[in-house]
C-alpha cells in the first residue's frame, strides 16, 4: 500500500474527529438527531441485517448468545418482531 493512495472509504483510521471521505459515501444527518444516535445507524443495520437472515415469528423464543452491544441490538430487533429474547452470557464470564 502506498500512503498517497487512498483506499476505501476513509483514509487514515476512523477512530478520529475527521477523516478523509468522498461525498457519496456520506449521509446527512437530520438536526432532529443526535450524533450519538447516529453513530448507532451502522450497529444497527448489522444486528437487523443478521436477524434477517433468520425466520421470526410473533411468540417465538430466540436466544442471543453474548451481552455485547451488537447482541443488545440483535435483541432489540429481534423483540420487534414479537419475539420473547434470552440473553445469554455475563461481562464477568470473558476472559482477561
Amino acid at each position: 500500500m502506498q500512503p498517497s493512495k487512498r483506499y476505501w472509504n476513509t483514509s487514515d483510521g476512523a477512530f478520529t474527529n475527521y477523516v478523509i471521505a468522498r461525498e457519496e459515501s456520506l449521509h446527512h444527518i437530520p438536526d432532529e438527531v443526535s450524533y450519538q444516535s447516529a453513530a448507532m445507524t451502522e450497529p444497527l443495520a448489522c444486528a437487523h441485517h443478521g436477524v434477517s437472515k433468520i425466520q421470526v415469528n410473533s411468540g417465538d423464543v430466540a436466544v442471543v448468545m453474548g451481552p455485547g452491544p451488537i447482541g443488545l441490538l440483535v435483541a432489540q430487533v429481534l423483540k420487534s418482531k414479537g419475539a420473547t429474547v434470552v440473553v445469554t452470557g455475563l461481562d464477568n464470564d470473558k476472559s482477561d
